[in-house]
């Protein structure tokens, strides 16, 4: 999937690897750094995806792209 700058919703927060944006009201987007190895964004698919059964909330396997960067769409919790 691709998607459009002003798809995007306000950034939520960010962190060494990767920034998080809301898209709608039911999801964020997860997008990772230039440079962030493929190693880092599959360690961290991983920990969101651990995270998401703990807490019973869903991660969508369909990755985005924005300009050539990786993301993850991931399920806000309500």
């Amino acid at each position: 999937m691709t998607l459009r700058v002003a798809e995007l919703g306000p950034r939520i927060g960010g962190g060494r690897t990767a920034d998080v944006f809301g898209l709608d009201d039911d999801r964020v987007i997860k997008l990772f750094h230039h440079g962030a190895g493929e190693d880092a964004v599959r360690h961290e698919m991983d920990i969101a995806r651990l995270a998401a059964a703990r807490l019973a909330e869903g991660i969508e396997d369909e990755a985005a792209a924005l300009n050539e960067i990786v993301g993850a769409f991931l399920t806000k919790r309500t």
